[in-house]
């Protein structure tokens, strides 16, 4: 039982590093959005190890986008457009390659 703990601790971890280092690059990109990424990446900390969990609530990266959140348990407008952008962006992506006819043509005549 022990051996599946740590296995499970060790997953967690390393989920949280995944979600923690994508929620970074969101920082850059405004595509990808960052406090939900980075929202799970505590939470897999938290599950996975003390020691992690302290390490990212020190780090800038959680000071600057989620400490905020966390505390008043809102986003910035910012962060709220983002996603809004991104979320749409993701819609109207898979919108029109459902809608591809096969010929090369996207078929927009749905939108009208």
């Amino acid at each position: 039982m022990a051996v599946i703990n740590k296995i499970k601790k060790m997953i967690y971890i390393l989920l949280g590093l995944l979600f923690m280092g994508i929620g970074v690059v969101g920082i850059v990109l405004p595509l990808i959005p960052t406090t939900p990424l980075l929202l799970l990446a505590s939470f897999f900390f938290v599950r996975g190890s003390e020691q992690f969990e302290v390490w990212f609530k020190g780090t800038s990266v959680y000071d600057k986008h989620l400490e905020g959140f966390i505390r008043h348990r809102s986003m910035t407008l910012r962060q709220k457009v983002t996603l809004l952008i991104f979320s749409d962006i993701m819609i109207l992506t898979a919108d029109f390659i459902g809608y591809s006819d096969g010929k090369g043509d996207p078929g927009f005549d749905h939108c009208v």
